[in-house]
């Protein structure tokens, strides 16, 4: 797992994570998490299609998300009007 790769901004790294990502086994799959796409030739991954990708839009919480949440996860019985109102003072 490599997270925040976006405050990368040495060249080095990303040539090591290129190594890397060219000479894991089959078997191992990393992660890698930033705000932006990563400097990777990803074409050739995703043309074989060994590559998973996750925008904002799948990451994105709906009112429905966050109200099962606080219900069934936290066993607070919060109204949708009361989560929507939280969730505005976040």
């Amino acid at each position: 797992m490599l997270d925040d790769d976006h405050a990368s901004e040495a060249l080095a790294v990303n040539e090591a994570v290129v190594f890397l990502q060219e000479h894991l086994p089959p078997r191992v799959h990393p992660v890698i998490a930033g705000r932006v796409d990563p400097r990777l030739p990803l074409a050739r991954v995703r043309a074989r299609g060994q590559l998973a990708e996750g925008r904002a839009a799948e990451l994105r919480v709906t009112l429905d998300d966050a109200v099962a949440f606080f219900r069934e996860v936290m066993g607070l019985a919060l109204t949708a009007v009361a989560v929507a109102r939280a969730l505005t003072l976040l």
